[in-house]
């Protein structure tokens, strides 16, 4: 079984490493810094499966014996860097939905993760020099009173990016905002249904779901960014022939020529690179035009800008 979880677990990291370069060529299209987030979640979530394959192989190919003698060197390594990494992954989950909400996370969230995650430990440390300490129930593992606090935290907020998409006035941004939702709920959902079939003893069934699980959170990104995310800001590109409207906009928020050439790049899903060759300027210039634009129409990122002029077109053609 463990030879088996370690050809599982190299082909998840494999589909993984796969992620993670479509997410970073695909989101170099588009100036929105959420896109970031999406990428980190996958690179903090890969590396906590490179951690217990790390685990998981070295324990295969060790005696009983041996194994018996290094469980403890082993698990003191994994346990605290295992922890560290699950914080860092649910912070950037929380970092995505308020992304979407745009919103920015509370000041209070990320103190108080750090100050549970260390609290729950110290007690666990205790308990293991005082077995006293130690909950009698099975299910009250470190884990589970770890992981389920930040399960619930982050379904409840789940809950608040979807009764607030609602009012999401393009619907590209309310469909990309309610599938990205779903699809984080959908990963919940197979976590819960991985800890019940544990509870039930059917440890086949339970392996085959946590493999699922990795497949799935390596998959969630570029089923929302191909599906989903592309198609709403990438539609928008189109906008960029109707000139009218782009010069009606120069007019009314006083934008310079060069401006709206980098308006008009950027709608085209251009990378400050690919600017830079076009215009033939340095990226510093690129950027520096890309931040007046976005001071004078009143937005801060890619996001409220396709929004910006979704919104624009939409009252425009009413």
């Amino acid at each position: 079984m463990k030879h088996l979880n370690v050809i599982v677990m190299v082909v998840n990291l494999l589909i993984g490493v796969w992620a993670i370069l479509y997410v970073q060529q695909k989101s170099q299209r588009f100036h929105d810094k959420g896109l970031r987030l999406l990428l980190i979640f996958l690179l903090i979530f890969n590396a906590l499966e490179f951690d217990q394959f790390l685990m998981i192989y070295f324990s295969s190919n060790l005696s009983p014996e041996q194994l018996k003698n290094s469980e403890t060197l082993l698990k003191g390594l994994s346990w605290p860097l295992r922890t560290m990494l699950l914080l860092g992954w649910y912070v950037f989950q929380y970092k995505i939905i308020a992304w979407q909400r745009e919103r920015k996370l509370p000041r209070w969230l990320l103190p108080a993760m750090v100050a549970f995650t260390g609290g729950l430990m110290a007690y666990f440390l205790m308990a293991m020099r005082s077995p006293s300490l130690m909950p009698k129930s099975p299910l009250l593992s470190f884990w589970n009173l770890y992981l389920w606090p930040l399960l619930l935290l982050q379904t409840a907020w789940l809950a608040v990016l979807l009764a607030e998409s609602r009012r999401f006035s393009d619907p590209g941004r309310r469909r990309a905002a309610r599938a990205l939702a779903w699809l984080f709920l959908g990963h919940i959902l197979m976590q819960v249904t991985k800890f019940m079939l544990g509870v039930a003893g059917l440890d086949f069934w339970q392996f085959i779901d946590s493999k699922l699980l990795i497949l799935y959170a390596n998959l969630l990104p570029v089923f929302w960014l191909k599906f989903y995310y592309i198609p709403w800001a990438g539609a928008l590109s189109r906008i960029s022939n109707a000139g009218s409207q782009l010069d009606s906009l120069q007019q009314t928020h006083g934008l310079s020529a060069r401006e709206l050439e980098v308006l008009k790049l950027i709608l085209d899903g251009r990378s400050y690179k690919q600017m830079e060759n076009e215009l033939f300027i340095s990226i510093h210039t690129v950027k520096s035009h890309v931040y007046n634009l976005y001071r004078k129409l009143g937005v801060k990122s890619h996001r409220q800008l396709t929004h910006f002029i979704a919104t624009r077109r939409q009252e425009s053609a009413s």
